[in-house]
């Protein structure tokens, strides 16, 4: 890891030390105030839409392909997360990728517990084949943590369903267990710099379900039979306790005949890639994000 990183790295286990015991409104706050560091790509513009009654925008690059998309459901473990603290990760990956991307503010929980969430990525799917006429095979669903989980856990709605899949999913240190069982929630919370404990983790998980059972595969994918699932790329950090979730799912899904590219990046943390200005491994998963989403959709 780079200089930088690991300097983020650090910087990050200080003023996280004791996040597990804050209450969920000021988690919610705190997420809005700490992501204000980072900036949108230089360029790239904001339209704020409205997806059936739901808050979203899309974020638009210059030279953009007219006939893709890229639907980016944001991570916050469901409780949390907005278009606010997500405008600049999503900007960079439609910078990078010269697609478009519809950046969702889906409903949360506890006021929203699942299956809301589903509903609203399906929704938003579908708004894009409809209002902007761009075929379902040409869109690439696009999550980071929880946002991860949701796109795994829509793209299996879909397939049940018998209806058209994205052309690829991307994932970004995906939440795909909520049950919290992975081996790398104990073996890793020392060096990870958000989840030291799995209080939060757990709070959140609770909330989402909402006395719903936690394996259900719309709320663990991991617990889901991947079987039929478009090819999905996951980046993931090796000092993350969610590692597990991210192995095991794409061991599961190999397994099932779906073709999946891991690459887990050396000391990187939860989702690192909101620092794509500030560390060097946060713009090249970004760029390799980017080039996937290219393979995918543009021809």
């Amino acid at each position: 890891m780079s200089i930088r990183g690991l300097f983020f790295r650090t910087l990050l286990h200080l003023l996280f030390r004791n996040r597990n015991a804050i209450p969920l409104d000021e988690r919610r706050s705190g997420m809005e105030r700490s992501t204000r560091i980072f900036k949108p790509a230089p360029g790239v513009t904001f339209t704020p839409v409205s997806v059936q009654g739901l808050n979203a925008e899309l974020v638009t690059p210059p030279n953009a392909e007219g006939d893709c998309a890229v639907l980016f459901l944001h991570g916050g473990a469901y409780t949390a997360g907005s278009l606010e603290t997500h405008r600049a990760l999503v900007s960079y990956i439609a910078a990078h990728s010269r697609v478009r991307a519809l950046h969702l503010n889906y409903r949360l929980a506890p006021e929203h517990p699942y299956p809301a969430a589903v509903e609203d990525a399906l929704l938003a799917f579908q708004w894009l084949q409809t209002a902007l006429k761009v075929r379902a095979e040409k869109i690439v669903i696009v999550g980071d943590s929880a946002g991860g989980g949701l796109a795994l856990a829509s793209a299996l709605r879909l397939r049940n369903n018998l209806q058209a899949l994205p052309a690829g999913i991307a994932c970004l240190s995906p939440w795909t267990d909520l049950t919290l069982s992975g081996t790398s929630i104990e073996a890793l919370r020392s060096v990870d710099p958000f989840f030291k404990d799995t209080g939060y983790l757990r709070d959140s998980a609770a909330r989402y379900a909402n006395g719903a059972a936690t394996n259900n595969p719309e709320i663990s994918p991991l617990f889901s039979n991947p079987y039929g699932l478009p090819d999905i790329l996951i980046h993931v950090g090796s000092h993350e306790a969610l590692l597990s979730d991210s192995e095991n799912f794409a061991s599961k899904a190999v397994q099932a005949g779906v073709y999946v590219e891991l690459k887990v990046w050396p000391g990187a943390w939860h989702v690192w890639q909101l620092f794509h200005n500030f560390v060097p491994e946060a713009k090249a998963s970004v760029i390799e994000i980017a080039a996937f989403i290219r393979m995918k959709v543009v021809r």
